[in-house]
């Protein structure tokens, strides 16, 4: 039998104590070579555990340590992080910014032409509708031409027409029928206004004051013209051309850019419309003001 397997054969329960509850007389010289083996591996053992007795030791004392480490960040880490969001949120700032900007750029570069287009609708309905001057409740197409402030034209014309509000109630007796319209610049306010003066009740025995709305504004030139059936005319008066309403109407407007720092100094943006009457007739008699 070899010396390990002695050793294991005759020990008994190992201590508990480790290496230090091992006998003196054991521990020391054997007078054989069959105790030495004997001994040499039982204080083998003792030291393993008294080795894996200090390792414990120390993790027990390190481990509360950990413990106090995960619980919270350090200033470094709290820096950091301040920092990050404030950089991010720059950043959010700096993007939110250009894309307001550019949004209001894009509307007011779209906003004139959009402006003058609603106009122009609202024009084609009044003018392409103009009742006869002749018969029950209505009366002469007037026009006039004259020059605006601004170096452009400031035309103004008065006609009977039929029409229909939309937004007004349906038991409204006058929210269509045949009224009286008026479009004109009004120069006294700033920027200048196309207005469009509406008198509906026509059979009232007392003066009326019409209603005004604004159509568009920031406007430089409003001109109308009057197509005869030969030439283009500056005015009209019904009531000298054998009470007749023109052909056709040509509506040009002119506004200016809203961006432009000085609005005189550059081309304004314009639209321009020939709208054709359906009572439209060619006139009896001389034309007036050709062009």
């Amino acid at each position: 039998m070899s010396a390990s397997q002695l050793c294991n054969a005759r020990s008994p329960q190992r201590p508990a104590g480790g290496a230090a509850d091992i006998p003196v007389e054991a521990r020391g010289p054997a007078r054989d070579g069959t105790a030495g083996a004997f001994c040499g591996c039982w204080a083998f053992r003792g030291d393993r555990v008294a080795r894996s007795a200090r390792r414990a030791g120390i993790a027990r004392r390190a481990r509360p340590a950990a413990r106090r480490r995960d619980g919270g960040f350090t200033l470094l880490e709290l820096i950091l992080a301040m920092g990050m969001i404030a950089m991010l949120s720059l950043s959010l700032y700096t993007a939110m910014r250009i894309a307001i900007q550019a949004r209001r750029t894009a509307h007011a570069a779209v906003e004139p032409t959009r402006s003058a287009a609603i106009a122009s609708d609202i024009l084609r309905l009044d003018i392409e509708n103009a009742q006869p001057p002749t018969g029950l409740l209505k009366g002469p197409f007037m026009a006039t031409h004259q020059s605006g402030p601004n170096g452009g034209d400031a035309d103004t014309v008065q006609f009977y027409t039929l029409g229909r509000d939309e937004q007004a109630a349906d038991d409204d007796p006058l929210a269509e029928g045949i009224r009286r319209v008026e479009l004109a610049i009004r120069t006294d306010v700033n920027p200048p206004a196309l207005v469009r003066r509406v008198t509906r009740d026509l059979i009232s025995t007392t003066e009326q004051q019409p209603e005004e709305e604004v159509l568009v504004r920031d406007v430089r030139s409003f001109s109308l013209r009057y197509f005869d059936g030969t030439t283009w005319q500056e005015e009209w008066d019904s009531t000298a051309l054998g009470d007749v309403l023109p052909l056709a109407v040509m509506v040009t407007l002119e506004l200016n850019d809203p961006l432009a720092q000085d609005a005189s100094a550059v081309s304004p943006r314009r639209a321009q419309r020939i709208i054709t009457l359906s009572c439209g007739k060619l006139s009896d008699s001389a034309t007036i003001g050709g062009l």
